[in-house]
């Protein structure tokens, strides 16, 4: 019995290998910010270039400007709290001061 779950076991386990590297690839090239910082500096050489329009230029500027957005988010879940509350002392020292 041991041997025959081995062997159905291996494909199995190959191939839940072979989703994960995939998974990790993936999550490297939509999370990396490096790599988003080198695409914008790209479509900027391009466009200074010449081989794409303003308007080419300026949509993919926004959807890398977008990505760059959600990955600093994504690494900073709480600097929107942070400024909230920075915010909220701000508010709360005015009234003092009255």
């Amino acid at each position: 019995m041991g041997l025959l779950a081995t062997l159905l076991g291996s494909p199995a386990q190959g191939l839940m290998f072979v989703l994960e590297q995939t998974r990790r690839e993936v999550d490297r090239e939509l999370y990396d910010e490096t790599l988003w910082q080198q695409k914008l500096l790209d479509l900027q050489m391009r466009f200074e270039l010449g081989e794409i329009n303003q308007a080419q230029f300026e949509a993919q500027e926004d959807a890398v400007m977008a990505q760059l957005d959600l990955i600093q988010s994504l690494n900073n879940p709480f600097e929107d709290e942070d400024e909230e509350s920075d915010e909220d002392e701000d508010e709360e020292s005015d009234e003092d001061e009255e």
